[in-house]
């Protein structure tokens, strides 16, 4: 898939002065590295910057296998997200910890698996990149192995072994084979079908591999010794209308393969080459092993059910409904080496770490802490409430939100979505609330900020968009007295969508696919004419579809009608409009994703056939060069101040100028948001931390000292106690500025100009001092700062 990008707009206002696309100035200085939390504050171009710390800290545990240690203790190794991420290997028994593992330079961990001899246990670490790592159970050493496709941004399940303990797994994006043995280390065997984006999962069945693709769902069958590859059909009735076989794995010489969205198990029999059933009400969840002829699954009621290899018949062991997606992540099976637990029970680890056991024989059911590590969680948006609370929603978690006050910075967590990509304040008939959009339900929530937090209750969800196909919300914008709603579409449909909704009801008043083939990443309200109008972005990146046209679009939304018109193409290259912003004048400015900003301007008409116009033209370059700005929504643009915007695109935080265009590189970071007090300050993040940046315009103060007669010594000495000195320079006669490094000697006859001034690191310049040094008796004279004499010396 092509990088994603974004891009930019301006609707009708004022005349305004035209800018040439302006590239980004080099930076006076630069924050190389973010300060840690309880670091001093870190200088950086024109200001300072703050770390806060991580708002989010909790185990976000996807998933678990289990195994024994060569001392005979059974364990589970338990991956969980962080900064590093985490495994952790857990005493089966008892929850207690034996070992933890840092997966260096990796912030996510779901994936793992077990070779069949118990040597070593396997996990993925991805974000940014992937790895496979190794932890060896005779020694605990713990090794980073690598990429096994270089340039693969994810690697998918690692639970399929061969017979003679080679690991096959997959990749994205572009849905790579690819094998780890100990002896041999990797193997890529390519792509498993052209146009697939994941090799998402894979079982083994004597000498045959079995891999499903997403997310156009499909299932292959490759002969271990040849590779000769053939496709078998899905079950008819998932057959074209499935986006991924997203778990697979052997049991009992079956193949358990889960079809998504059908929410449904498809087990296949190689021995038949027929699918024998399919159970439509287990959850996504790694089956147990064969315990008694028994496969073991959790319902989607929260009960375990028992499958039997030898008839298929389904059996309900469990009633109590206690298994829910909240603590049953991962499955497994151990011998607990207790009486009362007589042979292998089944055992299971959760989102926050609770860990279970029961056992077939006993029907006994018990819950038990584990000391499974967490960590850090990385974020996935930020925005200011009306209340001016900043709130931050983190990737994946397990129901997990923040709340930091800009003035204390105190940061408070609490439950919350799994994941929201929007979060910001929007006004409506409702007033100005904070809205959250989630993922994967494409739901847009609302806070009622006179009443506590209490999630799922305050805020409000007042409208949810996955019966309709879409699966992310990546803009909420006012739409006069209602909200407007961009989406993303489910993974493999195109059709993105505009939602016009009443934020007191729910009701849907407009929906539509402005463009085809396009999701709505960007949207504005505007009155242009006597019109009230959405103006809107579009991006052409989606998972698992190509669509015919690739250029990101702008398009002009009648609220009253309900129609589309003027839908323009500002740049062929651009695949993604990510952020449009109204500018204090009016104008509009929208950054695209080529990191580029482009004004938009929507006029009116009282041609039935064309009653609106939209043109474009770009004004800035952030970079001074196309850079890929980021994915949808992410890369953001508002206003700053009266004459400033801020933004982060391609993994850095900018403000541009808006009379000039000039562009000032920050820092690295991501979700710049700006703090609504107007003063300046911002926050962002960076992987699972936020910063708060605040700007310094207190230029640094320098003394400067004249010694002696006929020649003069000068002494320059500069002070700047928030931000530091960068610099001190000077000159003599009008001449060339020279770095400042020690004392400098002029001759004063019959008189001498030095000027000087300092730079602080935050690149706050000092004015320029002068003096002028006249020939006379010995002088002995220090001049502080707040000293003004321009002459000294004489008689």
């Amino acid at each position: 898939m092509s990088p994603l990008t974004r891009r930019t707009f301006v609707a009708a206002g004022a005349a305004a002065p035209l800018l040439s696309a302006m590239p980004a100035l080099a930076p006076t200085a630069f924050a190389a590295t973010l300060p840690q939390p309880g670091d001093p504050a870190t200088p950086a171009p024109g200001g300072m910057i703050e770390a806060l710390g991580a708002p989010i800290v909790e185990r976000n545990i996807r998933s678990a296998s289990s195994g024994v240690l060569p001392d005979g203790r059974p364990v589970l190794y338990v991956p969980s997200f962080g900064e590093p991420a985490v495994m952790s290997v857990v005493d089966a028994r008892d929850g207690s910890l034996i070992s933890g593992h840092e997966l260096t330079g990796k912030t996510t961990a779901i994936y793992t698996g077990v070779a069949p001899d118990q040597s070593y246990a396997y996990i993925v670490g991805t974000t940014p990149g992937a790895a496979l790592f190794r932890y060896e159970t005779a020694t605990g050493a713990f090794t980073n192995l690598g990429n096994p496709v270089p340039g693969e941004s994810n690697i998918n399940r690692i639970a399929s072994f061969g017979p003679d303990g080679t690991l096959y797994t997959g990749t994205f994006p572009n849905g790579h084979v690819a094998t780890y043995h100990p002896d041999r280390g990797f193997e890529d065997w390519g792509p498993i079908a052209e146009g697939e984006q994941y090799a998402r999962c894979m079982a083994v069945v004597g000498d045959k591999l079995f891999v499903g693709t997403g997310t156009n769902a499909r299932f292959f069958e490759v002969d271990l010794a040849t590779r000769a590859k053939r496709e078998i059909a899905l079950p008819p009735e998932y057959a074209g209308n499935q986006s991924y076989v997203n778990e697979m794995y052997e049991r009992g010489g079956l193949v358990f393969a889960f079809f998504s969205p059908a929410y449904a198990w498809g087990i296949y029999d190689p021995a038949t080459g027929q699918w024998r059933t399919s159970l439509t009400d287990m959850a996504a969840l790694v089956p147990a092993e064969v315990i008694d002829g028994q496969v073991y699954l959790v319902g989607r009621d929260g009960n375990l059910y028992g499958y039997e290899v030898a008839t298929g018949a389904l059996t309900q062991r469990t009633t109590t409904g206690r298994l829910t997606s909240t603590l049953a992540r991962g499955l497994g099976q151990a011998d607990l080496g207790d009486p009362a637990w007589p042979g292998t029970s089944v055992i299971g680890i959760g989102l926050t770490g609770s860990m279970w056991h029961w056992n077939p024989v006993t029907g006994q059911f018990r819950t038990l802490s584990s000391q499974a590590l967490g960590g850090a969680l990385k974020i996935a948006a930020m925005g200011f409430s009306p209340g001016r609370q900043l709130y931050v929603s983190g990737f994946l978690t397990p129901g997990r939100a923040a709340r930091i006050d800009p003035d204390t910075l105190a940061k408070s967590q609490m439950t919350g979505p799994q994941q929201a990509e929007f979060i910001g304040s929007v006004t409506s008939r409702s007033g100005t609330h904070l809205y959250l959009g989630t993922y994967i339900d494409a739901a847009i929530w609302q806070l009622d900020e006179t009443k506590a937090w209490q999630w799922g209750t305050n805020p409000r969800r007042v409208v949810r968009l996955d019966d309709r196909r879409q699966e992310r919300v990546l803009v909420v914008a006012n739409a006069s007295t209602n909200v407007a709603i961009g989406t993303l579409a489910d993974k493999g449909d195109p059709n993105g969508a505009l939602t016009i909704v009443n934020p007191d009801t729910g009701a849907v008043v407009h929906s539509l696919t402005p463009v085809p083939e396009h999701s709505v990443s960007a949207l504005l309200f505007r009155r242009v004419g006597p019109k009230a109008v959405m103006i809107g972005g579009t991006s052409s990146v989606q998972l698992g579809v190509e669509p015919t046209d690739r250029s990101a679009k702008l398009f002009v939304l009648d609220l009253l009608a309900g129609t589309t018109h003027a839908v323009t193409t500002p740049s062929a290259v651009a695949e993604n409009i990510n952020q449009l912003v109204e500018l204090p004048d009016g104008r509009v400015w929208a950054l695209v994703s080529d990191s580029s900003i482009h004004e938009v301007t929507a006029t009116h008409s009282y041609d039935t056939a064309n009653p609106f116009t939209l043109t474009t033209r770009k004004v800035v370059d952030l970079f001074g060069e196309p850079r890929s700005a980021g994915s949808w929504g992410a890369p953001k643009l508002q206003v700053l101040d009266a004459d400033t915007l801020l933004g982060n695109a391609a993994g850095q935080v900018f403000t541009v100028t808006i009379s000039t265009g000039q562009v000032r590189i920050i820092t690295e970071g991501s979700y710049a948001t700006a703090d609504p007090v107007g003063d300046g300050r911002f926050f962002f993040a960076d992987l699972t931390k936020v910063y708060r940046y605040t700007p310094e315009r207190v230029a640094p103060a320098t003394t400067a000292s004249f010694s002696g007669d006929a020649k003069v010594v000068v002494t320059l000495d500069a002070k700047d106690d928030r931000a530091g000195v960068a610099r001190t320079e000077y000159r003599v006669d009008g001449g060339e500025w020279q770095a400042y490094a020690a004392p400098f000697g002029v001759r004063r006859a019959p008189r001498v100009l030095v000027e000087y001034r300092s730079v602080d690191q935050a690149g706050n310049v000092e004015q320029v001092r002068a003096v002028t040094v006249v020939a006379g008796p010995p002088l002995q004279v220090t001049l502080a700062p707040s000293q003004t004499p321009t002459i000294i010396g004489g008689a």
